[in-house]
């Protein structure tokens, strides 16, 4: 059976043992599906008499095309005398740092990490550490190389910690994998943080609706964004736990959204009637029965907001809003309206009180308002407007030593 693009998507996992499918155009060539359902390219050839197999990458990460070309090469290497499984071993022991990366992320995030967490670290290192120190082998980096790095990125502080904190866990699993003895991020000082507290103002609001409005109008973004950023207002919920929302967790019935896989575990969010009317229109309008918010194509997953986000913030003139100030703002609406901050972080699902108290100068706020209402009120009352003649007859208070 000649493997085609049709063929490899259409592999099922025998939960039994792994199942190899081979190319008879490429001979050792094929893809491997294991019990789990992970595909793999493949290359099954002979080095000294001896039988070998190796990695070509993973589906997805490789088209099949391409995966067709690099076994090529592989095999054209083992017909001059190389065995490319051995050397891949040996880089194994001493990769260079974009191939730790590769190893952290597969091996260690992926498995350990929520997804979102995991695409931060890989971006964090393809954009930050790869293009300046990804191919210094790892045995040849000092801490000198990663402090001037830090230092490379001292306008952005919080990324720049951030990288920092991602490459000093790659390097504490190098040291398990056998790879390098020390942690050479240890002991770099962290640049200090300071915490963004972003709300939107009611003119703000206002601005974003308009702007929503007029998308969802003229038709400018993909259908499932506008829906997207509004349920991101209406339920505080995580730009992720919005887009990974599936409709088996939408409970129209007792009006409450499931989130299986939250940042902080499973949770669920109660339906407010806003976020109803928005989700009622999406299943109208859904075709299949998975994802709540469809991408370009029907049936499939929104995988992303930012693009759609930065031009509906430029036309309401929101320049310095990020699509995370919109959970910051539903939580700082419920602290002016006088929520406390335990209800607040219920509403959030914090973990930690400590998360919300960046909202508790907006729940002062409400109380100070509150606080100035009554004293005015009982100022009022105790200096009511005197006429003339009245009040004349009432006598000071005489002094206890009088």
């Amino acid at each position: 059976m000649k493997l085609t693009k049709r063929v490899v998507d259409d592999l099922v996992a025998n939960p039994e043992r792994d199942t190899f499918v081979w190319d008879p155009e490429l001979p050792g060539f094929g893809v491997k599906i294991s019990k789990l359902g992970h595909r793999t390219f493949v290359l099954q050839y002979r080095h000294r008499g001896r039988s070998r197999r190796m990695s070509v990458g993973k589906v997805g990460d490789l088209t099949l095309t391409e995966a067709r070309r690099e076994a090529r090469k592989l095999r054209g290497r083992i017909a001059q005398g190389t065995d490319p499984l051995r050397e891949k071993q040996e880089a194994r022991q001493d990769p260079t740092l974009r191939e730790l990366g590769i190893r952290y992320v597969d091996d260690y995030a992926k498995i350990h990490k929520k997804r979102s967490s995991w695409e931060a670290d890989e971006r964090n290192l393809r954009l930050h550490v790869n293009s300046r120190l990804g191919h210094v082998r790892v045995s040849d980096l000092t801490r000198q190389d990663f402090a001037d790095l830090h230092q490379q990125m001292r306008k952005t502080p919080t990324i720049a910690n951030r990288t920092l904190a991602v490459l000093s866990k790659m390097f504490s699993l190098a040291a398990l994998w056998g790879v390098r003895d020390d942690n050479p991020i240890r002991g770099i000082p962290r640049y200090r943080e300071s915490r963004r507290s972003r709300f939107l103002s009611e003119q703000e609001l206002a601005r974003l609706g308009q702007a929503l409005d007029s998308a969802e109008r003229m038709g400018t973004e993909i259908a499932g964004a506008v829906p997207a950023l509004r349920l991101l207002l209406f339920t505080g919920c995580r730009k992720g736990e919005i887009l990974d929302l599936k409709w088996p967790d939408v409970d129209f019935d007792r009006s409450i959204i499931w989130l299986r896989d939250s940042k902080t575990g499973a949770r669920s969010v109660p339906m407010n009637s806003p976020a109803r009317e928005v989700l009622v229109g999406l299943y109208e309008a859904r075709s299949a029965d998975r994802w709540v918010v469809e991408g370009r194509y029907q049936g499939k997953q929104l995988r992303g907001l930012w693009r759609a986000w930065e031009r509906i913030r430029d036309a309401a003139k929101l320049e310095d809003v990020r699509i995370h100030d919109l959970r910051h703002t539903h939580a700082s609406v419920g602290a002016g309206a006088g929520l406390s901050l335990p209800v607040i972080g219920a509403l959030l699902g914090h973990s930690s009180p400590a998360t919300t108290d960046r909202y508790a100068h907006l729940a002062d706020d409400h109380r100070r308002r509150a606080s100035d209402l009554v004293g005015s009120r009982i100022a009022t009352a105790l200096t009511p407007p005197k006429n003339e003649g009245e009040f004349d007859d009432i006598q000071p208070l005489k002094s206890a030593h009088q």
